[in-house]
């Protein structure tokens, strides 16, 4: 039933999509586990060099890092749908879909799984956290033990990863032709709006090294 589904205009607005798009996609999917693994190396790192927690980070750092938080856990509130490869749809889109009951069910099961799967993560993240703190504490370390961990956790999160993408691949071969299509024109035009920043923090960027390389040669001529 999906050989023939997309118009030709649909296929160029996917392929569109993918190469402009998909890295920025799954970039920010894996921000959260990223920014807790980070967050949990620096705590760790502190805790064996017997730092004291408030100087952990200075009221400024902790606020940005706060608001960040914040942002990142607003941003994953507002998905209504994930297409696997490209990634989210925010509410209001999913809602102009106007999709049906069994649509609907399946979203709603594929975002609880989702759900599940992230508190399991930041569950195992917490518990790895506080074991690596409490050896550091008491002098004794296992980097091998660790290390064996994290593969096996990484191994974990793959798996939840495959059974995530199953149901949301559910979700997406239950639309009909009018839907997917207008799911790919969002692509397209998310991929083209990505490329239009590009661009201008791209010419941004030359301007202000272009600024930068004429302010020593004003330096030498006001001197001479």
């Amino acid at each position: 039933m999906q050989a023939n589904r997309f118009s030709s205009s649909a296929k160029i607005a996917v392929l569109t999509a993918a190469l402009a798009f998909g890295g920025s996609a799954f970039a920010a999917s894996n921000q959260a586990a990223g920014a807790s693994a980070a967050s949990t190396a620096s705590a760790t790192s502190a805790a064996a060099a017997g730092q004291a927690s408030s100087t952990d980070a200075t009221p400024h750092v902790r606020h940005k890092q706060d608001r960040h938080h914040r942002g990142m856990h607003k941003r994953m509130r507002d998905v209504g749908m994930w297409v696997p490869g490209y990634g989210p749809l925010d509410k209001p889109f999913v809602a102009s879909l106007s999709l049906t009951d069994s649509q609907n069910k399946l979203i709603d099961d594929a975002r609880a799984a989702q759900d599940e799967a992230r508190k399991s993560r930041r569950e195992g993240m917490k518990e790895g956290h506080k074991s690596r703190i409490d050896q550091a504490k008491a002098g004794k370390i296992d980097p091998k033990a660790a290390l064996a961990k994290r593969e096996s956790a990484q191994e974990q999160a793959q798996a939840q990863r495959t059974k995530l993408d199953e149901k949301w691949l559910a979700v997406w071969d239950a639309l009909d032709d009018t839907q997917q299509d207008k799911v790919a024109q969002y692509f397209a035009e998310r991929a083209e709006k990505f490329a239009k920043r590009a661009e201008a923090r791209k010419q941004h960027r030359a301007e202000r090294k272009a600024g930068e390389a004429k302010t020593p040669e004003a330096a030498a001529s006001v001197a001479s």
